[in-house]
C-alpha cells in the first residue's frame, strides 16, 4: 500500500498509509478502536474503493478492483462477524468457497481438453474440513456449530478459494482461551501451507505470540512497525494503544 487514503465525506479514515507485507509472513495490524484497521482491510479487499493511493499485490496493481476480482487474484479475506450460510450444511458452506477456483481453473481445463470434476471439489472440501478439525461436523448445519467452530468454518470457506494471502479480521474475537489457542494453531498451520497472513486483532497475547511483524495504526496513519518485542517496548504504542493492557502481552 502506497499513500493509501480513504475518506468518508469530511472524515479521513485512512490517511496516507504506507504498508508492505512480505510473502510468507504473519503480519499483525493493530491499533485502538477507530484507528482505521478494518477500513484498510475493506479497501485492500475491494469492499471500498480508495480515495487515493495505490495497492500492489504480487507486482500487479489491484487498486480499486471489485471484491470478487481481488479474491480471484488470490487475496481473500474473512470478516469480524460470521458470513456463513447458517441453514446450509458445513461441507456445503466450504463448497461455496470453491467457486473462485472454478473461475480460475475452468478455462485451463477447457484449453487442455478436460472437464471440471465434481469429485475434485468433494475431495478438496473433505481435506479442508479435516484440516480445520471440522470433519465430524460435515453434515451439520452451520448454525449448530459452537462459536469457535463457526469461526474456523469461515476460514475454511476462505481457504477453499485457494488464496495466496488471507486477510483475517479479528479471528480471535469472542473466543475463550482454549478456542484462541486452537485458532492460533490454525493460523500458524495456514502459514505453513505457504499462505501469507495479514490479521487485524485486539487480543494482544495472540498477536504477540503469533506474528512475525506488527504494524500499528493510529488516526488512520502508521504509528510504528517492528517485531513483537519492539512493539511491546515502543513508548508511542504503549501510550496510544497498549496502555492499560500491555501487561497481558
Amino acid at each position: 500500500m502506497e499513500g493509501l487514503v480513504k475518506r468518508f465525506g469530511g472524515l479521513v479514515a485512512v490517511d496516507g498509509l504506507d504498508l508492505s507485507v512480505r510473502r510468507g509472513e504473519i503480519r499483525g495490524l493493530i491499533g485502538p478502536n477507530g484507528a482505521g484497521k478494518t477500513t484498510t482491510f475493506n479497501v485492500i479487499s475491494g469492499f471500498f474503493a480508495p480515495s487515493s493511493g495505490r495497492i500492489v499485490y504480487r507486482a500487479r496493481d489491484v487498486t480499486g478492483l471489485a471484491m470478487h476480482r481481488v479474491a480471484a487474484e488470490g487475496l481473500v479475506r474473512t470478516f469480524q462477524h460470521s458470513t456463513l450460510f447458517l441453514e446450509m450444511r458445513v461441507r456445503d458452506n466450504v463448497l461455496v468457497g470453491r467457486h473462485l477456483q472454478h473461475r480460475r481453473d475452468l478455462f485451463t481445463a477447457l484449453r487442455q481438453g478436460g472437464a471440471w470434476s465434481a469429485a475434485e471439489d468433494r475431495e478438496r472440501v473433505e481435506e479442508i474440513l479435516a484440516f480445520f478439525g471440522l470433519a465430524a461436523y460435515g453434515d451439520a448445519l452451520a448454525a449448530e456449530l459452537p462459536y469457535g467452530a463457526q469461526r474456523a468454518l469461515g476460514m475454511a470457506v476462505a481457504l477453499a478459494a485457494e488464496p495466496d494471502m488471507m486477510l483475517l479480521d479479528e479471528p480471535f474475537a469472542g473466543m475463550n482461551p482454549e478456542e484462541t489457542r486452537r485458532m492460533m494453531e490454525l493460523v500458524a498451520a495456514l502459514r505453513a501451507r505457504g499462505i501469507t497472513i495479514l490479521l487485524v486483532e485486539h487480543d494482544m497475547q495472540a498477536v504477540m505470540g503469533l506474528c512475525d511483524a506488527i504494524s500499528v495504526m493510529n488516526f488512520g496513519r502508521l504509528l510504528a512497525e517492528g517485531s513483537p518485542a519492539e512493539i511491546r517496548r515502543d513508548p508511542k504504542v504503549v501510550e496510544a494503544y497498549l496502555g492499560s493492557s500491555h501487561h497481558a502481552a
